[in-house]
Parts: C-alpha cells; sequence; structure tokens
C-alpha cells in the first residue's frame, strides 16, 4: 500500500446526508463511499488518511470541534509526512470554520508549506443536482497544487477558490452562495485546473496570535462573547452585559454607535469587558477617518475597540478572534 499522501479530515454536513423513510435528513452517506466514487476523476495517485472527528450537522459546529480539526492538522501532517489537506464539513458554518482555522494555522501552513482546503455541499447526497462530487474533488485538486502551499487555509466549492479571510455565505440554499467580499474569489477551477488570479493579501498583523496555534478547548469554552446588532431604537440590557466577557457592537455605515448607546456603555461596561464595533455592513471598515474626521477617536476615546486586527472584519469573525483573544490571555 502507498503511503498516504493527502489528510482529509471529516465533521460532516449536508455532503453526507439523505432523507430516511420517515421523512428525516440523516448521514447516510462515508467519506470512504465519497472518495471511491471519485478514485477514476483524480489524476495521479491519491492515497487519503482519513481522520473522522464524529460527523454532525454543520449547525451543531462549536469552538471543541474547530480545536479538535485544528489538532488534527498539527498532528498529522507533520507525523505522517503529507503536505496536503482538505476538511469536509457542513456549509452551514463553513466560513466561520474557515476563519477561525485560520486564526490558528494559517501562518503555520505557510511556513511549512502545507496546504489546507475546506469544502462540502449546499445539497443533499439524495437531491437533483446533489454537488458533493464535485467539490472534494475540486478541493483535493486544489489542495495538491503548488499554489495552496502559500496561501494559508482556502475554501473550495462550486468550482471557486477563497480565502479564508474574505470569504462568506452569502445566501442560505444557492449553490454559489459563497463569496469573498469585497476581494472575489482567488482562484477557481476550469479544465480541472485550479488557476490562481493573485495571492491572498496579507491581513493586518494583530489578526494572528502565535498562541492560537495551541489554545486549549477548556480557555476558549469559559469565554461568552456576544454579538449585538444595532438598529433604528435599539437596546442592550444590563442583564446581558453582566454576563459576558466581551461582544461585538455591530452597526449601521461605518460602525456607528447611537449616542444612547455610549452612554450607557462608557464608561461603565467598555472598563470591565472589551468592546468591539464594526460594521453591520456586508463589508467595509469600522471607521472612516477619510471622509467623516474624528470617527475612530470618536469611539476609542470612550474606550471602545475598532483596531488590532478588527478594522474590516465583519460581526462573525470579529466575535470569533476576541474569543480567541480573550481564550489566549486565560
Amino acid at each position: 500500500m502507498s503511503a498516504p499522501n493527502l489528510l482529509v479530515v471529516v465533521t460532516g454536513g449536508t455532503i453526507f446526508q439523505k432523507v430516511d423513510a420517515n421523512g428525516e435528513m440523516q448521514l447516510a452517506v462515508s467519506i470512504s463511499e465519497l472518495l471511491t466514487s471519485l478514485g477514476k476523476h483524480i489524476s495521479g495517485d491519491v492515497c487519503p488518511l482519513v481522520v473522522d472527528l464524529n460527523c454532525r450537522s454543520g449547525a451543531e459546529l462549536t469552538f471543541e470541534t474547530i480545536l479538535r480539526a485544528r489538532d488534527a492538522f498539527l498532528e498529522n501532517l507533520p507525523e505522517n509526512g503529507i503536505s496536503s489537506a482538505i476538511l469536509v464539513t457542513g456549509t452551514d458554518t463553513m466560513e466561520e470554520f474557515a476563519f477561525c482555522l485560520d486564526l490558528c494555522l494559517g501562518p503555520w501552513l505557510i511556513e511549512r508549506k502545507y496546504s489546507l482546503v475546506i469544502t462540502g455541499s449546499m445539497k443533499p447526497a439524495d437531491v437533483l443536482g446533489y454537488d458533493g462530487h464535485s467539490n472534494v474533488l475540486g478541493a483535493i485538486q486544489v489542495a495538491l497544487g503548488e499554489n495552496a502551499k502559500r496561501a494559508g487555509v482556502l475554501l473550495s466549492i462550486n468550482n471557486d477558490i477563497h480565502s479564508a479571510l474574505y470569504v462568506t455565505k452569502g445566501d442560505s440554499q444557492l449553490i454559489g452562495s459563497f463569496r469573498s467580499v469585497p476581494t472575489g474569489p482567488i482562484g477557481q477551477i476550469r479544465r480541472g485546473i485550479p488557476q490562481f488570479y493573485y495571492s491572498p493579501a496579507a491581513s493586518p498583523p494583530p489578526i494572528y496570535c502565535p498562541s492560537f496555534l495551541h489554545l486549549d478547548q477548556e480557555s476558549v469554552a469559559k469565554v461568552r462573547v456576544a454579538i449585538w446588532i444595532i438598529t433604528v431604537s435599539s437596546f442592550i440590557p444590563e442583564q446581558l452585559l453582566e454576563n459576558l466577557d466581551g461582544l461585538v457592537l455591530a452597526g449601521p455605515g461605518t460602525g456607528s454607535i447611537p449616542n444612547a448607546f455610549v452612554e450607557q456603555l462608557s464608561p461603565k461596561w467598555t472598563k470591565r469587558i472589551p468592546i468591539v464595533v464594526v460594521t453591520r455592513c456586508f463589508s467595509g471598515n469600522n471607521f472612516d477617518d477619510h471622509y467623516y474626521r474624528g470617527s475612530k477617536a470618536k469611539f476609542t476615546s470612550k474606550g471602545f475597540i475598532l483596531e488590532d486586527g478588527f478594522e474590516d472584519l465583519n460581526a462573525i469573525q470579529a466575535r470569533n478572534l476576541l474569543t480567541f483573544k480573550l481564550a489566549a490571555r486565560a
């Protein structure tokens, strides 16, 4: 038997689901079935090493699963002399999984010239137009290429190749749901060949922290960070604030915060917990001193956090980064 040359980590998702006799969706397809069916479509010899992390729906994703997946890559890539890996997971939370893994593993992957490509499917296995086979095949093709070994964590789906830093799920149902904002995909798979149009831009230095590589599950599980979306005449209950370790405020425009919120949170709560301000928009920065002069100092002077890597993150990314930063201090 050939030595493994591809690590395949599995956490489940729509890609493995079919409807049962009772009309309920169940995990009914195995990764071995998928890989076997792709055998004749993969050029060259591919010998996978599979690590199954207890398949479940993408909606059941937890930090525990994310860190178990991180550890599976940390342990199995160097130990088995493998430089290419894919993760097959649920599309419900795929962009969140990708971002968190990139926080933990991005610099490590690039330094060692390892590739990690995440994929799944938007349609269940028993539905016409099932995209599981093509997406797994595409992820393997990307992972085995040299360009992926210089890009950190990637997400490959629907023939698009996305950087984990910019990918987001833009639609709840469509096969073309995943998009990279504001950059667009960094590459695509054409004629079975991954074509990279450009390299991922360097992320702000504060977004990566060496300690994320070995964050322990217990520390992360203890951290409670909430997202609060500011809408017309919205409010934040004091009871919520009393039970938080951190808060992400998703404000309109460039993270604008109504005066009533500022008065409620500063200085009482900004001195107790880190409160990060981001925009609730699809993309964009959380301040704009070019047009709205003083928009950063207006809030940072009152204890709100707008920088340290949070400048262009969406609310979900900011929540995960803040969670990891707080856990790293524990």
